[in-house]
């Protein structure tokens, strides 16, 4: 039976994922007997294009299949600061409240 491991991220080289830069997905699901339709949830991430990586591995034999560039995610956007003003001198914890900021 094949072994499929679908990343978000960058490919080393033609034979391998460069770990360093990609992530796995956190479930995958494959939804027909063929599998060729997986559904899996991307992790949390940050940057603005990635690709999909979708690795199969069967005995001896493993594949890649690489769509460059496909998953985009939305730049930060900040909506608020707390305290709005800091007066020195001193260390002062400023709270920034806003989305997207890949955790």
């Amino acid at each position: 039976t094949a072994n499929v491991s679908v990343y978000i991220g960058a490919m080393a080289n033609s034979t391998a994922v460069d770990v360093s830069r990609s992530k796995r997905c956190q479930t995958l699901e494959v939804k027909d007997p063929a599998g060729t339709r997986l559904v899996c949830r991307t992790p949390i991430w940050v940057g603005k294009q990635h690709s999909l990586i979708v690795r199969v591995k069967s005995g001896m034999l493993e594949q890649f299949a690489v769509g460059q560039s496909w998953l985009r995610y939305e730049a930060p956007r900040i909506t608020g600061l707390i305290p709005g003003k800091v007066v020195p001198p001193g260390p002062t914890t400023v709270t920034i409240i806003g989305a997207n900021f890949g955790r």
